[in-house]
């Protein structure tokens, strides 16, 4: 799964991604969508996202990006990197992830560099 962790606090997040906050991206490279180690993912903070939306879910000590669908009696998460297998959760046999945020974007370049410095991470569904 692609993961991430919290970005440095004086970062700041360019409004057209009309984010609330960001995570580093912590998991493997996924050039096809564009997304590297230490990106900053940008959110929007939201507890619900619209079916297939691009999220940041909380699952135990991980937050994993990854696209949330619902189906018949729970949630799936499935990761941007196809090599990863797409998580089920059940309604009522699993807990369901809590929903940290909905994807706005990221941004590579300079801010990976200072992320990389100060700390903070994500993890593609995979870890965010």
């Amino acid at each position: 799964m692609n993961h991430a962790t919290e970005a440095p606090a004086c970062v700041e997040i360019p409004c057209f991604l009309n984010a609330d906050f960001a995570k580093t991206y912590t998991g493997k490279p996924l050039p096809s969508c564009g997304l590297m180690t230490g990106d900053l993912v940008c959110l929007r903070a939201a507890s619900r996202v619209a079916d297939g939306s691009l999220a940041a879910v909380q699952d135990g000590e991980d937050t994993l990006l990854g696209r949330l669908f619902r189906i018949n009696n729970g949630v799936a998460l499935v990761p941007l990197d196809t090599a990863c297998p797409a998580r089920i959760f059940a309604e009522g046999k699993d807990d369901p992830p809590h929903v940290v945020g909905e994807v706005t974007g990221w941004v590579h370049s300079v801010m990976n560099k200072e992320a990389e410095q100060e700390g903070g991470t994500v993890h593609a569904a995979g870890k965010v």
